[in-house]
């Protein structure tokens, strides 16, 4: 596969696959280490596949959001200035280049990753909180 070739789906979705399970498994550990390790795992593998499916996603939006972000971007001045559209002559026709699909997949894949990590990262409901919490016995000190 050559530089000018487009992604694979299945490249695509390892590296969102990757890309998932460490952001999860670093946000599980370092901030949920009260939760047991099979509740644990299934958490990272979830967000794990997550990021996988928002790989594709990502890059599959090109025409619409990456397009959309170009245009938007290079009203302001902030695309290369030899980039004069967001397609490219690419085997006989006009496809959108790699600016416009990194611009979907970035918007795609990081959005959707850390609103998950939010969800995550929220403190237990008030039903979670006491079916949590463990009885304790109190002494008195008459």
């Amino acid at each position: 596969m050559g530089t000018r070739e487009p992604a694979s789906p299945i490249a695509l979705f390892v590296g969102g696959l990757v890309g998932g399970f460490l952001i999860y498994a670093g946000v599980i550990f370092l901030s949920r280490p009260e939760i047991n390790k099979g509740i644990r795992a299934r958490k990272i593998i979830q967000g794990a596949l997550l990021g996988g499916a928002l790989g594709i996603t990502g890059w599959v939006l090109r025409s619409s959001l990456g397009a959309a972000t170009w245009n938007v971007l290079h009203a302001f001045g902030l695309t290369p200035t030899w980039e004069l559209s967001p397609r490219e002559w690419f085997h006989g026709n006009y496809d959108y280049g790699q600016s416009s699909r990194m611009y979907s997949l970035y918007i795609v894949w990081q959005t959707g990753v850390a609103a998950v990590a939010g969800i995550m990262l929220r403190p237990p409901s008030a039903g979670d909180r006491t079916s949590q919490t463990t009885t304790c016995t109190c002494l008195s000190l008459d």
